[in-house]
Order: C-alpha cells, then sequence, then structure tokens
C-alpha cells in the first residue's frame, strides 16, 4: 500500500501541483476514498492512523514536497519535534516560518483535545508542510468508550 500512496500521490501532485495534495488530503471525503482505494477500507477501524502512516512512509519531499511529523499515541507528542527537523532539512524554512507551524499545531492540539468535545482525548495528531510553510492538519480524538472522531 506504500507503494500506490506513492504513486497516487505523484500523480494528484504532476496533475494539480503540490499544493493540491494538501487540499486533498484535508477533505474528510477525500481521505476516507483515499483510504479505500489503499485497500484499508473493509473497516472503519484505525482509518486515520493507518492512512497517515502509510502517507508518512511513503511521501518524497522531493517529489510530493511534503513531510509528515507526529503520529499515534507518543509520536503525536513529538510533533513539536519533528516540525523543525523536517522543515530545515527538506524545506529550508526559515525561522519564523517554524514558530508559526509549531504554533498553529500546538493551538490545534489544544483545541481538538479541549475545546471540540467533552470527554475526548487527542491521541493522533500529525501535520504535513512544505516549503512554503503551508500546513494541512489530521488529527484524532477518542472518548472512554473508545470512540473515535477525526478532525482536519
Amino acid at each position: 500500500m506504500i507503494k500506490l500512496s506513492y504513486s497516487i500521490s505523484k500523480v494528484n501532485v504532476d496533475e494539480y501541483g503540490q499544493q493540491e495534495l494538501s487540499r486533498s488530503l484535508s477533505g474528510p471525503l477525500w481521505f476516507q476514498a483515499f483510504d479505500s482505494v489503499l485497500g484499508f477500507g473493509w473497516h472503519s477501524s484505525g482509518v486515520t492512523t493507518i492512512v497517515t502512516g502509510v502517507m508518512k512512509e511513503s511521501l518524497n519531499d522531493d517529489i510530493h514536497g511534503r513531510s509528515i511529523a507526529g503520529g499515534k499515541g507518543k509520536k503525536s507528542i513529538e510533533t513539536k519535534n519533528n516540525i523543525p527537523k523536517l522543515a530545515e532539512k527538506h524545506h529550508k524554512l526559515s525561522s519564523a516560518k517554524i514558530d508559526n507551524l509549531l504554533y498553529a499545531s500546538k493551538m490545534a492540539a489544544k483545541i481538538g483535545n479541549a475545546a471540540v468535545q467533552d470527554g475526548y482525548s487527542l491521541y493522533h495528531h500529525v501535520i504535513l508542510l512544505d516549503k512554503q510553510a503551508n500546513w494541512t492538519m489530521v488529527q484524532q480524538v477518542m472518548n472512554n468508550n473508545k470512540m473515535a472522531r477525526r478532525y482536519q
């Protein structure tokens, strides 16, 4: 599925430009359809974590122009450490742009964890970033009954 994800993402970038890949991934319907095309759509459990995990493995900064920071559980906490590393290494972003990305990530995580729904806690947080400091965020929260919600 990593190769298929790579190829679909490459076609998306080749046909519509790098910005379109972020726009596509930020749309819940496109995201869910992408999951189905990748062959994971036979169940609804784990769609968010599986698709973002596959994307993290398949995206190539030179071809797709995107990097992904964060992930599920402890990896979601590492987002704040991943952003500066990826932004400097692959996208040559200024410290001001990196600070803006860190702030956006922090605020989205706070909203997903505290402000959106009572009783739901953030457990999955990723940010896709590019060389212009454009970003797309995908998060998932879960309650005590193991009911999850994805926010993009």
